[in-house]
């Protein structure tokens, strides 16, 4: 579970995006960003380490964890609905929209 603190709310907000302030990640994403904040910041060494007895040679997905995250579902003119992600990290502010193919199958 990610709770959003009041700083991150407020930036979406500014931004035009309503943030729920409870989302969901699942365990592989949650396990590769603890991998590699304590590579990066060497607190493996710390007796609190989530991953001291990890070979430093194990792969691990590098991330850069989103200041905020949306799925939508956005209406068209002509009444369907299309999904829309939208992430803020570093920033920026991303938005990836579906798009009718013109071209059939």
């Amino acid at each position: 579970i990610v709770q959003y603190d009041r700083d991150v709310l407020s930036i979406a907000k500014s931004m035009g995006t309503e943030v729920q302030p409870i989302q969901l990640i699942s365990s592989e994403l949650a396990w590769g960003g603890c991998i590699s904040y304590e590579r990066k910041t060497c607190c493996r060494r710390d007796s609190h380490s989530a991953i001291q007895n990890i070979d430093q040679a194990t792969a691990a997905e590098t991330w850069i964890a989103p200041d905020m995250r949306l799925e939508d579902m956005v209406e068209r003119p002509d009444g369907t609905s299309l999904p829309q992600l939208t992430i803020v990290a570093r920033g920026y502010k991303f938005v990836f929209r579906v798009k009718i193919s013109n071209y059939g199958d």
